[in-house]
């Protein structure tokens, strides 16, 4: 999985350096056009970056952006940061940004204090997808993973 993963980042060259991913329901309601919840589907990395840019610039809703949002290869949430093991989410961000080891070393310990790992060793994507990412698409989640584990092994 990880060299899917790293394989995809490389191949795709974003423009923040990083793969990110705008969470909707986790960003307070604002009427900023730019930033509106209610405004957001999924798109390219692009739009992703320049949605979490224009959050930045407000100050007051800096951190709210960066807990609104997936980071890197294991697209772990920016709220989790303490499930990640960091104290706060500027030194989760600061770390997501350092590059894939500390995006590794996040996405593993995000899994282990979720208790995934014998989920993952067991190869059972069900249960790690409810697990990771909740009850959304799992079906999809199930079919990526095990599509995925079989092109690697």
């Amino acid at each position: 999985m990880w060299k899917l993963l790293c394989g995809k980042a490389r191949e795709i060259g974003y423009p923040g350096g990083i793969v990110i991913s705008g969470v909707p329901d986790h960003l307070p309601l604002r009427a900023d056009a730019d930033i509106a919840p209610s405004q957001w589907a999924k798109v390219d990395q692009v739009v992703e970056w320049a949605r979490k840019n224009a959050a930045d610039r407000l100050a007051s809703y800096q951190k709210a952006a960066w807990e609104a949002c997936s980071w890197g290869l294991f697209q772990v949430l920016g709220c989790n940061y303490d499930l990640a093991g960091y104290p706060d989410v500027v030194q989760f961000k600061a770390a997501m940004e350092s590059g894939e080891d500390a995006q590794l070393r996040a996405g593993l310990a995000f899994m282990d204090h979720k208790g995934l790992i014998p989920a993952l060793r067991a190869r059972d994507w069900r249960r790690f997808t409810l697990g990771y990412n909740g009850d959304g698409q799992v079906d999809d989640y199930v079919h990526w993973l095990t599509s995925a584990y079989a092109r690697f092994v």
